[in-house]
């Protein structure tokens, strides 16, 4: 068995000598150092490459860029355009998704040398393609995008410069040597040439990608900034390396499978159910140290993170209930909720991009502290939800009855003790401790609900049942102050968890909780009165 183990782990190590010349040359994007592998699926969401015709190798037609980035722009389809109103009144194809440059600027054109009556639709098309950025295109494409930053500048602390600037210095202008610098350039110049003369220039793009990467090595891991609070430095080989096996393999992809195997074998063999589960979260862990190791700090810092991380803590409850509480269905239920926060990441446009911490979050000490109690909490609390709904649809025993409270007073006790930790981030970065921001608001709105329910229980007010609805309650309030205050109020001094989409899957789920719970209250008021009437 261990020699099977090892086969397969050095088979998947191998994988690194057989990646392109292009996959771990350190580009400068977007504040961060990051492996070519990182900014081509970048790119790859940029200029809709999934979608587009005709663009592929995707690393060819991001170095063909460099040469003539306009001209090749124009002239691939690159911009979607969903709006069939829009595509209507510019006469594209409505069964295509995704334009030219070209196409869309000449059908806008032509429709200038209409009649009058057709000026109302110009009109409407000039107002539809101003919103085009908001509504249909993902990024826009800046200069900053367009060209690759691939040399580092010699003067600049930690600058880096596009190659087209090699066409407009004789001097080497670069931290690397002289004879790197000017390697660099004959064959920069040299696929110039061949893309110009419609060449075949694949040879010397991976040349190029093999001088780049040999030429950061005499700078890779060194320091550019220094002061007292903080150094700043280049990323090693390794951790280049480390980005592109993080971005090579489907890893998401490979969760959900083991997860959803670690359920159709817990009616099978529990064994066979322990045995998926703990692969799955094995990746799971894997990939969340992964982002802890490449970007240096606790990976809680955006919206997809957090996704990954609450259903993590979720499993890691879940093991702890199966392996020393024995309740094995635990697995199951948080199988589930992995499966759907996973999913809901390959469904929508969460960025999922190794990006830096926002300058608000730049805080190491802060970040483990609140953010990992308060996001940690929410896996909690997803975990005695899943809890409520077994006890009410399946089995109403004190034993999951006790699971629930048990997992409330952790989740509760890690909700108000990180929100008020975050009351003293706040006071050192806001300069105060409480200002009934929706975030804060919404934590405390929360965490007195749990209080409640947790309190009403104790004193004997509500039973299992009561308990158990509470759990799911609970959660609605719980799911909109983590999804609810980011992305449907979008107001308040958390900006950097902001975001947008997503929100008719949240307002489904909302419509399903209240009839869930409305169902489950008019069913126990029913076999109430079933049992009374029996009994008189």
């Amino acid at each position: 068995m261990f020699n099977k183990f090892l086969t397969l782990v050095c088979l998947v190590l191998s994988t690194f000598s057989f990646c392109s010349e292009w996959s771990e040359v350190p580009v400068s994007y977007k504040g961060r150092f990051r492996a070519f592998e990182g900014y081509r699926l970048l790119a790859g969401e940029l200029f809709n490459l999934k979608e587009a015709d005709g663009i592929l190798p995707k690393e060819l037609f991001l170095i063909e860029l460099q040469f003539a980035p306009f001209n090749l722009v124009r002239e691939k389809k690159i911009i979607p355009i969903k709006n069939q109103r829009l595509k209507m009144i510019l006469q594209l194809d409505q069964n295509k998704k995704i334009f030219t440059y070209d196409q869309v600027l000449k059908n806008y054109t032509n429709r200038f040398n209409t009649t009058t009556e057709q000026w109302q639709d110009l009109e409407r098309a000039m107002n539809l393609l101003s919103s085009l950025k908001e509504n249909d295109l993902k990024k826009s494409v800046s200069y900053d995008e367009v060209f690759l930053r691939l040399l580092p500048a010699k003067k600049g602390k930690g600058e880096w410069l596009p190659l087209f600037l090699l066409d407009q210095s004789e001097k080497n202008f670069s931290a690397y040597s002289d004879n790197q610098f000017f390697e660099i350039k004959e064959i920069y110049q040299r696929i110039k040439q061949k893309f110009q003369n419609n060449e075949n220039a694949l040879e010397d793009v991976e040349l190029l990608g093999k001088k780049l990467k040999d030429a950061y090595r005499t700078i890779a891991g060194t320091e550019y900034i220094k002061s007292n609070s903080k150094f700043l430095h280049y990323p090693s080989l390794f951790h280049l390396k480390m980005e592109f096996f993080y971005y090579h393999y489907p890893w998401i992809d490979s969760m959900l499978l083991l997860y959803a195997l670690s359920i159709l074998f817990y009616f099978l063999s529990f064994k066979g159910c322990l045995i998926f589960f703990g692969s799955a979260f094995s990746i799971h862990t894997g990939v969340l140290l992964l982002r802890c190791f490449i970007l240096e700090r606790p990976p809680v810092s955006n919206m997809f993170e957090t996704v990954i991380y609450v259903p993590y803590i979720t499993a890691c409850s879940a093991l702890i209930l199966a392996l020393i509480n024995r309740f094995r269905l635990a697995l199951v239920l948080s199988a589930i909720i992995s499966i759907i926060f996973l999913g809901l990441l390959q469904v929508t446009s969460i960025d999922s991009g190794l990006e830096n911490v926002q300058a608000v979050l730049d805080s190491q000490y802060w970040l483990i502290i609140h953010v990992l109690m308060v996001v940690g909490s929410y896996g909690l609390f997803f975990l005695a939800g899943a809890l409520g709904h077994y006890y009410l649809l399946a089995n109403r025993e004190k034993a999951v009855e006790r699971l629930i409270l048990k997992t409330l007073y952790v989740a509760t006790a890690l909700l108000i003790g990180g929100t008020i930790l975050g009351g003293v981030w706040a006071a050192q970065s806001w300069g105060r401790f409480w200002d009934w921001d929706p975030k804060e608001s919404w934590a405390f709105i929360s965490s007195c609900i749990y209080l409640c329910w947790i309190h009403a229980y104790r004193f004997g007010k509500i039973r299992g049942f009561g308990l158990a609805i509470g759990s799911v309650i609970g959660l609605t309030f719980i799911s909109f102050t983590w999804y609810g205050v980011n992305y449907i109020l979008g107001t308040g001094l958390h900006s950097y968890g902001f975001g947008n989409g997503g929100e008719i899957y949240f307002y489904f789920y909302l419509l399903a909780e209240v009839l869930f719970v409305t169902s489950m209250i008019v069913a126990n008021r029913y076999s109430k009165k079933i049992s009374e009437n029996a009994t008189s």
